[in-house]
C-alpha cells in the first residue's frame, strides 16, 4: 500500500501530512528531519490499526492529465512523496 505525503515549508519549519491517514502530521526543522518523523508517524499509525484489527485506508490515484507537470519546489511549495506501508518512504524520480 502506498500513500502520498505532502511536505510544505512554512518559514523555517517543514510540515508533512498524509491526507489518507487522518491525523498523520508532523513537523521538522529540515526536510530530512520531517521525512524521518513522518516515517515514524505512519509506522505508528499502521501498527495502531493492526492492533485494533482495522485495515489501512486504500488510496485510489486518478490520472487527471498527461500534461500536468510536477516539479519539486513548485510554486505551491509542496513536494509529493510516496509512502509504502512496508518500508517507509520512497522518493519517486523527479
Amino acid at each position: 500500500m502506498s500513500y502520498y505525503v505532502y511536505i510544505t515549508q512554512v518559514d523555517n519549519c517543514f510540515v508533512a501530512d498524509v491526507p489518507a491517514l487522518p491525523g498523520c502530521r508532523t513537523f521538522g526543522r529540515s526536510e530530512a528531519e520531517v521525512l524521518e518523523n513522518i516515517r515514524d508517524v505512519v509506522r505508528g499509525y499502521l501498527q495502531s490499526l493492526r492492533k485494533r484489527n482495522r485495515t489501512a485506508p486504500k488510496v485510489k490515484v486518478v490520472k487527471l492529465s498527461d500534461h500536468l507537470p510536477f516539479s519539486r519546489g513548485a510554486a505551491s511549495g509542496r513536494s509529493v512523496l510516496n509512502v509504502t506501508s512496508k518500508n517507509g518512504i520512497a522518493v519517486p524520480p523527479l
